[in-house]
């Protein structure tokens, strides 16, 4: 029975349960990289968190190498609970034993975020994938951007631990409600191989937009923060977790029926002509409009790099491997512009050059062939002709 009329077959209970699991892991990372309970230097905290995101990325690209020799169910099991007595000792001791927890416990939120994927892409279909992502990324992606702007100033230990406590236990609880699930992909769907330029084709386009976003839009971000006041820079904001949310919605209905290569051209323009926007005008308006369009083209490539192309590339003996690329292109951005200096080059040359390799990152788009089946596309087609017709028809009569 479809859960909504869009078509998507995915229960109820698999939807809810990929929300929170995906809810719980990015939250935790957010919490994490907020060093909760360690006073260092601004410095040392940026080394921190640098090095930080360098370990997800080797503990997902190993994890991505085993996850097929281990029984994933009890895994799903037994990290959650061993993260909730970790994260509990968190707050419990000082330097250094914290910072030998925190880096304890971001292997095992990687191992987890790789079950995560794998487990994702074995209850859709290739043909309701972005749709589902859609979803789970509009529920959750606001909440995240919030904790991401609460990171940024000092959080209450007390309050900390209880929240990681609810979020630990609230994922122990899915996971042992969780029903039995069987891979529908082989029941329902031939098992993709693509070649390695295929592979090429849609990774280098998420490998240059992840480096421009810690390096050029970051510049942007802080020329605007200087040029607009504290409450005025909050409602630009909040523009773009609007925006993030719309993405999110035109992401999964876009992708499904109209194929990947469309929306993401869609989408890299969309951010390319953001980036434009900064650099010719220096209004609130088009502050404003640039944030929404942004954040719009930012929920988009959020669903399809992080949860669509990597699935729809994957079969079952490389699925794991699959969504390391985007994974560990994510976490190492992250990483290396904490590390990086800032450019500072003047916000018209920055917001040019930015547009100008955004669009060049679409001609790869145009050589990758389409993820989606194309039986699916023109049965789309096919219905949206005769919807047409009908329409035709009854006004006629």
């Amino acid at each position: 029975m479809s859960l909504l009329k869009s078509g998507i077959a995915i229960s109820k209970g698999n939807l809810i349960f990929s929300i929170y699991s995906f809810f719980y892991l990015f939250t935790f990372y957010i919490i994490l990289t907020s060093l909760p309970n360690l006073s260092i230097s601004t410095n040392y905290r940026l080394i921190v968190v640098a090095a930080l995101n360098f370990e997800i990325c080797i503990a997902i690209l190993i994890s991505s190498f085993f996850i097929k020799k281990i029984n994933k169910l009890i895994f799903a099991y037994i990290i959650p609970l061993l993260i909730i007595i970790m994260s509990i000792f968190l707050f419990l001791t000082n330097w250094p034993f914290t910072l030998i927890i925190i880096f304890a416990i971001a292997p095992l939120l990687s191992i987890e975020l790789v079950i995560f994927f794998n487990h994702f892409q074995e209850i859709t279909l290739s043909s309701e994938r972005a749709r589902t992502a859609g979803i789970i990324a509009f529920v959750t992606l606001p909440f995240i951007f919030i904790l991401t702007l609460m990171r940024q100033s000092s959080m209450n230990s007390f309050y900390s631990l209880i929240f990681i406590i609810v979020l630990n236990l609230g994922i122990i609880f899915l996971f042992f409600l969780r029903p039995n699930i069987k891979s529908i992909n082989e029941k329902k769907e031939v098992g993709n191989y693509f070649e390695k330029k295929v592979i090429f084709f849609y990774l280098f386009p998420w490998i240059l937009f992840s480096i421009i976003n810690v390096t050029l839009a970051e510049d942007a971000s802080i020329y605007i923060l200087e040029q607009t006041s504290a409450s005025f820079h909050l409602f630009l904001v909040a523009l773009q977790v609007i925006g993030v949310n719309f993405g999110a919605v035109i992401a999964g209905f876009f992708a499904d029926f109209f194929g990947r290569r469309i929306t993401l051209a869609l989408s890299l323009t969309l951010y390319g002509t953001s980036s434009v926007l900064v650099g010719m005008f220096t209004t609130n308006g088009a502050f404003s409009l640039m944030y929404f369009i942004n954040g719009m083209s930012w929920g988009i490539l959020f669903v399809l790099y992080i949860f669509v192309v990597w699935g729809d590339l994957a079969n079952k003996d490389n699925c794991a491997k699959m969504y390391s690329f985007g994974l560990i292109t994510y976490f190492s951005s992250l990483g290396i512009g904490l590390l990086i200096p800032r450019t500072f080059l003047p916000i018209s040359t920055s917001s040019l050059l930015t547009c100008l390799i955004i669009f060049l990152s679409i001609i790869p788009v145009f050589l990758a062939p389409e993820l989606i089946s194309s039986d699916f596309i023109e049965k789309i087609r096919l219905k949206r002709h005769i919807n047409v017709i009908k329409k035709l028809n009854k006004n006629q009569g």
